[in-house]
């Protein structure tokens, strides 16, 4: 819980969010993946990379077949971007 605390204080990560990935409707859930995965698109923020962690995290103990499936649907994506752009989890490129 720790570790969710810090993700969402220091990337802005709606608290909200993070409880619906731990409702027990799958369908809050799924609404909460699609939420972080549009996170994942902005490229190079903070949030982008805490939203990455947290899908990484929350698939290992996601019990339903579609919300895993939308999790690493997200992550796959994510993971296919040409190498000159920062990959998910990646730290930040150094300053020129």
């Amino acid at each position: 819980m720790v570790c969710r605390l810090i993700l969402c204080r220091s990337a802005k990560i709606d608290p909200g969010i993070l409880a619906a990935l731990t409702a027990e409707a799958f369908r809050t859930r799924l609404a909460a993946v699609a939420e972080l995965a549009l996170q994942m698109e902005e490229e190079r923020t903070s949030a982008a990379r805490a939203a990455c962690l947290v899908l990484q995290r929350h698939l290992q103990r996601e019990r339903d077949y579609q919300v895993r499936r939308a999790i690493t649907k997200a992550l796959a994506e994510e993971f296919e971007q040409p190498a000159e752009v920062m990959i998910c989890c990646s730290k930040p490129p150094p300053a020129p």
